[in-house]
């Protein structure tokens, strides 16, 4: 089967993606869980919840539509309690073996307040495999990442400058790409599932580097920026830098178990509070 994975901060699993989408200026996250099916190219395109019918256009270029689900806040936008949902159709032109170039349109929806949003997005897809074409050339590393963490709320981390009842339990993807044999281009998304900060939403970028301890063990260090907001969480304009070291188990030469510890903290906001996370890890190689 076809994988696919979208540069907007998307993150990948065989089935499932988070995504997650920024607006730095006003301090609001949206973040979407997707899955989808392009059934015209027997694919799976991991930025989409649901992906219906994709006839050809033009030769290789084709139509596509989309729906998705997930949660958003901040920047005194009106969603409720953080539940949404959208809706797109779009066109796809293919950049060689590689890449895939989109361009769609929607509609997002906040279920409990009724507030409507539309837009335009252009996304570049990475295909892992396109199908049809054997496998050539030097291979690709990747890992892709899943787990929870919890944060310890410091004393301004709510914009109320209350923490009764505050204690965020995130769910956490990820995806890395190796750039050499230890150090990875890191993105990870991340939504609230417990804690009192519905809509609670964080998406970041990075750099990393492992060191490998012994036959079952590894060290990793990571460096992030990004966006975050929501939840009543003080972010101020939404910024947001981490560090974190984690330790991995290794189940098997693919597989692993992770503990991590890191901080996290808004640039301009009242966050800074320490993170504890629990993973696990799938390792996987394209050409």
């Amino acid at each position: 089967t076809p994988y696919f994975f979208d540069s907007s901060a998307s993150v990948i699993s065989s089935r499932i993606a988070s995504s997650a989408t920024f607006a730095l200026n006003l301090g609001v996250c949206v973040f979407l869980f997707v899955i989808s099916d392009r059934l015209s190219r027997h694919t799976i395109h991991l930025n989409n919840w649901s992906e219906f019918l994709r006839p050809p256009l033009l030769g290789a270029v084709s139509l596509f539509g989309q729906a998705s689900a997930g949660f958003g806040g901040g920047g005194d936008v009106d969603t409720g309690a953080g539940a949404m949902i959208g809706a797109a159709a779009g066109v796809a032109v293919p950049l060689g073996r590689g890449f895939d170039a989109e361009l769609s349109y929607g509609v997002t929806r906040a279920l409990d307040s009724g507030l409507d949003g539309t837009g335009v997005q252009a996304r570049l897809t990475r295909v892992f495999d396109r199908g049809g074409t054997a496998p050539s050339g030097p291979s690709q590393d990747w890992q892709v990442s899943i787990g929870l963490s919890a944060q310890s709320p410091n004393s301004s981390y709510m914009k109320s400058g209350s923490n009764a009842g505050i204690s965020p339990v995130m769910q956490e993807s990820t995806i890395d790409l190796f750039i050499s044999d230890a150090t990875y281009l890191t993105g990870n998304a991340q939504t609230t599932v417990d804690g009192g900060v519905a809509g609670f939403a964080i998406g970041m970028i990075g750099l990393g580097h492992e060191f490998t301890l012994s036959d079952k063990w590894r060290l990793s260090l990571e460096g992030h920026v990004g966006a975050a907001g929501g939840g009543g969480v003080d972010v101020g304009r939404g910024l947001v830098g981490s560090v974190r070291a984690e330790i991995d188990y290794l189940l098997s030469p693919g597989n692993a178990v992770s503990l991590g510890i890191g901080s996290l903290r808004a640039i301009d906001g009242g966050v800074n509070v320490p993170v504890m996370q629990l993973g696990y890890k799938h390792r996987f190689s394209t050409h």
